[in-house]
């Protein structure tokens, strides 16, 4: 194993750390050089205004390519749907507790047997789960 002296190991990073302050300074400077229009951005906000372009569709509203119902229903959703679901979710929350507490859990019949018996391995009530935690 190669071990570097105290002087020379401090030389390097010394060097390295001169090194890298340059190379950030110089992504820097380039990136205040640069041209700051994108053609893709560009070509979109045309694209957004509405300027008809040709489609083998011959329907009414097909040479439009990007539809204003989409921009209507994010507007909905951002500000109406994303605000008002963690209310949603906790009143629907509380209500299965409030149920819970006033009507109680089911009764058994019979009184346990004792006897346990696997309806699902481990495997699945993991799999189970994790799927179910992806929708909420």
């Amino acid at each position: 194993m190669i071990t570097l002296s105290k002087n020379r190991l401090n030389r390097y990073l010394t060097w390295g750390a001169v090194l890298l302050f340059l190379l950030g300074c110089a992504v820097y400077l380039q990136a205040n050089g640069a041209d700051p229009s994108n053609p893709r951005a560009d070509f979109w906000r045309v694209v957004r205004n509405g300027i008809p372009g040709y489609t083998a569709v011959s329907s009414q509203g097909h040479s439009v390519l990007i539809q204003d119902a989409g921009e209507n229903w994010r507007e909905i959703r951002n500000i109406l749907i994303i605000g008002f679901s963690p209310w949603i979710l906790g009143l629907a929350l509380a209500a299965m507790g409030l149920f819970h507490l006033i009507v109680g859990g089911d009764k058994l019949e019979e009184p346990r047997s004792g006897v346990m018996i696997t309806r699902y391995s481990l495997g699945d009530r993991l799999l189970h789960w994790y799927t179910a935690l992806l929708f909420i």
